[in-house]
């Protein structure tokens, strides 16, 4: 199985929806709520009481990338223009699905690098957010909780989560860009800048 970063930067600390989404194998299928995309369209045929289990990464606001966790296939795209926009992608042993999203490609085939930006948070949200499952070798990964759910799929990220760093203009301190540093990164933590050589010297 390909090793995951993870699909949108602040993952491990942005607020998550509050209680489970509809439909997950933790809560029984009378349970009201927002379906998971690949659970809701799987259900009925694998005779579960709910199938997969989805977070909401909320507080990204508007056009806040999403990346491909791994190399990959866009299997589906669906825009049914109600703040629905989701995609599959899809490698051996993962598949990940991504909503609330305006898609870089409006269709199916498409192959994306891991890291590489597949679409923008919408806009057009209460509280713009990112819906993403993470299904394991034919297997949803599910918890009872939110947070749980987040730390299990964070198992799966590990150590490739991403970092923030502001990047700085070294004779001006001028902040000339924000990029995100990956494991085996050089960078100093506990500042959070990376220091470039001044462009105009």
């Amino acid at each position: 199985m390909p090793k995951l970063v993870a699909p949108i930067e602040r993952f491990a600390t942005a607020r998550v929806n509050r209680t489970l989404h509809g439909r997950s194998v933790y809560r029984d299928s009378n349970v009201p709520g927002h379906n998971v995309f690949r659970g809701w369209s799987t259900w009925a045929q694998n005779g579960h009481t709910g199938v997969g289990a989805g977070l909401d990464i909320m507080g990204q606001g508007w056009r806040t990338p999403v990346v491909a966790i791994c190399d990959c296939t866009q299997t589906l795209w669906r825009n049914d223009a109600t703040k629905l926009e989701v995609i599959y992608i899809e490698a051996p042993g993962v598949v990940a699905v991504y909503a609330h999203i305006n898609a870089r490609h409006e269709g199916t085939g498409k192959r994306w690098r891991k890291g590489e930006t597949i679409g923008v948070v919408r806009g057009d949200l209460g509280d713009p957010h990112l819906h993403f499952e993470l299904w394991l070798d034919g297997k949803a990964v599910a918890a009872p909780s939110p947070e749980k759910l987040r730390a299990l799929m964070l198992a799966e990220f590990g150590a490739a989560e991403t970092t923030p760093v502001q990047v700085i203009t070294h004779g001006t301190d001028d902040v000339i860009a924000e990029y995100s540093m990956v494991e085996n990164g050089n960078h100093i933590a506990d500042q959070g800048k990376l220091y470039v050589a001044d462009t105009e010297a």
